[in-house]
């Protein structure tokens, strides 16, 4: 059981990576939003501040 949340946990902080370096690609780092990169990773900011 720990090992699968191990995994979702793994499998939800790359989506965050993915979808925060496309917002930066696109807006640039300085115009892009934690409420934006959550938005796009379909996670709570509790969820993003718990991964970083």
């Amino acid at each position: 059981m720990a090992q699968a949340l191990t995994e979702r946990g793994e499998a939800s902080r790359e989506r965050i990576l993915e979808c925060a370096f496309s917002l930066f690609a696109g807006k640039g780092v300085s115009a892009t939003s934690v409420a934006e990169i959550c938005r796009a990773a379909g996670v709570a900011k509790t969820g993003l501040y718990w991964h970083f």
